[in-house]
């Protein structure tokens, strides 16, 4: 025995297992958002986002800029080919 005391060993090792959530914003072009946007027939939103939108943009960011300019994520998922 090292002189340790018994529970101190399993505190360690709880402290050690515990999980940590890392979150990873994505980020897209803002020139990809305005080519995707064209693509799917939103020239004017293709516009306004080269305009308005950061460069690169997170998909927080981007979700709310389409929502205020009635453009909703299942939309945009479904474009892409999936589905909400």
């Amino acid at each position: 025995m090292t002189g340790q005391h018994p529970h101190a060993r399993e505190r360690a090792a709880s402290t050690a297992t515990t999980e940590r959530a890392l979150v990873i914003a994505m980020q897209y072009k803002r020139e990809d958002v305005a080519g995707w946007l064209r693509r799917w027939g939103y020239p004017q939103l293709a516009d306004e986002a080269l305009r308005v939108l950061p460069d690169p943009v997170d998909v927080d960011q981007l979700e709310a800029w389409g929502m205020r300019h009635g453009l909703s994520l299942d939309e945009v998922i479904s474009q892409m080919g999936g589905s909400p």
